[in-house]
């Protein structure tokens, strides 16, 4: 979960959350995170949790065919 306030300043996700091919759940919310390409290729991401944040392009998440929830 990166809700909390020491994360509200985090304006990328890491090149390194690639490797995380098991990750099930993100939670994003109220960060300055804009770009989702490290997310792309996750396919065990089921829900990601992005509100209040800068996202406007959704389409590094056209292959997450595990997405189930996706909270703008």
């Amino acid at each position: 979960i990166l809700e909390e306030p020491a994360f509200a300043a985090l304006d990328r996700l890491p090149d390194s959350i690639r490797a995380l091919k098991g990750l099930t759940y993100l939670n994003a919310n109220q960060t300055a995170v804009s770009d989702l390409s490290p997310l792309a290729g996750l396919t065990q991401l089921g829900v990601l949790e992005l509100w209040k944040t800068p996202v406007q392009d959704i389409a590094p998440l056209a292959g997450l065919t595990g997405l189930e929830v996706l909270d703008l």
